[in-house]
């Protein structure tokens, strides 16, 4: 991905829903205006978020905290990090909560394709991108790292290691970089001389952005084991966003009234466009199937309610049922837990 890439999509933004119809609506349409009808449906399901209450939780510490980088005094920042298991939602979480910070900061200024520009002096004209997102390599090296964040930023990716990272010093002043995020840093082993070099590297780039008032954000799966969390300099400046699934037993009155009351929110946004479904149809009547199914893993509770609903679309039904709850096929992590429930409550 480039920068022009990022800013297009964040400016962008997901597509929107279809106008909501009744079922008499719904039954006097063409085959090819219901055919239509569907499709906008179904790019709204499966491009849009599913909040939740810890979900923008999550978001307001992230705002906190990068808030407090922007207007603290120059230098090594604060560095955050968000960790959970895999399909709990972090990559989903921060990059959204990134597309809205690169909005604030470009304010109304460039168009849908091209990023705005703006003067870091007199003489000089550059991209605005203010923020950068590098997924790493496994066993990255620096100059993989440096790799592709000038590739992000349109800067030439040859020569020396030092060259390469002078490049990129002067690409986080040029074009006003406030953020720059490093996802799948589980994937970077400092067991071996490269991977702790690049921990170093990462330090470095902290105090580079913090020189800016910017922030080093790593996203990575249960961080919390690894040794990004041990070494000493990254320990002392490092804030741990730890996200988890919903533990819950629906049977718990207080835990299940969490479940339920998130399941409601998810109705509530569903049922103008689902007019045969009624109060209840997820956060009452399946809300443990949803959850047996699920296991609490907001990649797979997305999967299984937007497939859900699609499928409730197109065969006409109108409303989501345990059936097309059932017909969803899920990760191989969530069908293994289910089947360790199932097995369980046996």
């Amino acid at each position: 991905m480039d920068a022009a890439t990022w800013h297009h999509r964040a400016v962008i933004g997901a597509p929107g829903p279809p106008d909501p119809l009744s079922l008499k609506e719904l039954h006097a349409l063409s085959p090819i205006g219901r055919q239509r009808h569907i499709q906008i449906l179904g790019y709204w399901l499966f491009h849009r978020y599913i909040d939740s209450q810890a979900l923008r939780d999550y978001a307001t510490e992230l705002d906190m905290a990068w808030t407090y980088n922007a207007m603290s005094l120059a230098g090594s920042k604060s560095i955050l990090a968000v960790t959970a298991p895999n399909t709990v939602g972090k990559s989903t979480l921060v990059r959204r909560w990134a597309r809205a910070i690169h909005r604030q900061e470009i304010g109304s200024a460039g168009t849908l394709d091209v990023p705005p520009r703006w003067n870091p002096d007199p003489q000089t004209q550059a991209a605005l991108i203010p923020v950068a997102w590098i997924n790493l390599e496994a066993r990255a090296k620096i100059a993989e790292l440096n790799t592709q964040i000038l590739q992000f930023t349109g800067y030439p990716r040859t020569g020396q290691i030092r060259l390469m990272t002078d490049r990129v010093v002067a690409a986080i002043a040029r074009h006003r970089l406030r953020l720059l995020v490093v996802d799948d840093v589980h994937l970077l082993k400092t067991s071996h001389r490269d991977g702790q070099d690049v921990l170093d590297h990462l330090k470095h780039l902290n105090t580079e952005l913090g020189e800016q008032g910017g922030t080093l954000l790593l996203i990575g799966a249960n961080l919390e084991d690894t040794d990004l969390v041990t070494d000493p300099q990254i320990a002392r400046r490092l804030k741990l966003i730890s996200m988890e699934p919903f533990h819950c037993d629906i049977n718990d009155t207080e835990k299940g009234l969490i479940w339920q009351t998130f399941l409601a929110e998810v109705e509530e946004e569903l049922l103008p466009y689902f007019p045969a479904g009624e109060l209840g149809m997820l956060s009452r009547a399946t809300a443990a199937t949803i959850l047996n199914r699920t296991q609490g893993y907001m990649g797979d509770i997305a999967a299984l309610l937007n497939e859900a609903a699609w499928r409730a679309a197109t065969d006409g039904t109108w409303r989501i049922t345990p059936a097309h709850l059932a017909s969803v096929k899920l990760s191989l992590h969530a069908m293994q837990g289910e089947g360790l429930r199932r097995e369980t409550r046996r």
